[in-house]
């Protein structure tokens, strides 16, 4: 089974570098990314899509099933890490958003901590290892997943490290793999086993 999983196209927030709540639609920009993406994917014989419920991922999905004529089902497990509803709406420079991601990370370790109600890191990662089992089970050939940035990272950061790895380890993986609106990373699970097969491609842009 190969599993395509695609970041949205960019939203209204993402272009002001502003954190951003699951009611944020696309913006014009990256209805043109997923436009360009649904022309890519025609040519694949996805079998399933399955998409995050928050707005921005639901249009994306949207977009590439109208050109795919393919229904999409929307799952829980893809939604995006929730952060401290008190930086929504707030700049990433912004000092008490900051301040208040400084305090998550200072705790990331201490499964107890919360801010407000934001989720964990153990909460995120048990999350994502329920979306990994999703996955596995599916008796389908190439499944297309509609998902966010950061739960991307987390997945194949498990796929590499196992269902235990780390918060610093987890940090350092977050770090270095980056991801682009629209960008898409392929995945095969084959005998119980998942393999990388590309990361954040986004040459549909280009």
């Amino acid at each position: 089974m190969k599993i395509y999983f695609v970041r949205h196209g960019q939203s209204i927030l993402n272009a002001q570098n502003i954190y951003q709540a699951k009611h944020i639609k696309l913006s014009s920009l990256g209805i043109e990314q997923t436009k360009l993406l649904a022309n890519r994917l025609k040519n694949v014989e996805i079998d399933k899509i399955i998409a995050s419920p928050y707005e921005r991922t639901k249009q994306t999905a949207e977009i590439i099933a109208e050109k795919l004529d393919k229904p999409v089902v929307f799952s829980e497990v893809f939604k995006e890490l929730k952060r401290p509803t008190e930086i929504e709406g707030k700049h990433v420079d912004d000092p008490y958003a900051k301040e208040v991601k400084a305090q998550i990370f200072q705790n990331l370790h201490n499964s107890d901590y919360h801010y407000s109600d934001e989720e964990t890191y153990y909460d995120f990662r048990s999350r994502a290892i329920k979306a990994l089992e999703y996955l596995e089970h599916l008796n389908r050939k190439n499944v297309l997943v509609v998902t966010h940035g950061v739960i991307i990272r987390m997945l194949v950061a498990i796929m590499f490290l196992g269902k235990e790895i780390k918060a610093d380890d987890f940090k350092s993986f977050r770090s270095v793999l980056k991801t682009n609106n629209t960008g898409v990373t392929i995945c095969d699970y084959i005998d119980s086993k998942w393999r990388l097969i590309s990361w954040n491609n986004f040459s549909h842009l280009e």
